[in-house]
């Protein structure tokens, strides 16, 4: 099928690596500790653009964050203002911004199943 591999790029015998802003072990896969270092440095928004670049970095690990949409629902809908309307950034946000942040930062390893053992998938 045309597979090429370069062997500069290929890692043999780890036990950990990194792949595509996940940390991937034999527990399961976690996010990269650097990208959640940039999340946990994120200022506070100033502005709109701001809020839109905040929620795609924390979008990308939101299978990490149970209810994520509902966590993030109050910089969702400051997102979808018109983009006329003043930045008014509220408690409301604030309150987003910081849970989210804490979120990401105390993120779970997402294991994989053990097939010997009852589990339930929720969908």
């Amino acid at each position: 099928s045309g597979l090429t591999l370069h062997l500069s790029k290929c890692q043999f015998c780890k036990t950990k690596l990194r792949y595509l802003g996940h940390v991937v072990s034999q527990s399961g896969i976690e996010p990269d500790p650097d990208k959640i270092r940039a999340v946990r440095e994120y200022p506070i928004p100033m502005k709109l653009k701001d809020v839109r670049a905040f929620l795609g970095l924390t979008s990308y690990y939101r299978r990490f964050i149970k209810n994520f949409a509902t966590v993030a629902e109050p910089l969702i809908s400051l997102t979808r203002s018109a983009d006329n309307k003043p930045f008014l950034w509220s408690t409301t946000c604030q309150q987003a911004f910081d849970y989210l942040r804490q979120l990401l930062i105390q993120a779970p390893i997402v294991a994989y199943p053990q097939f010997d053992k009852p589990f339930v998938l929720q969908l």
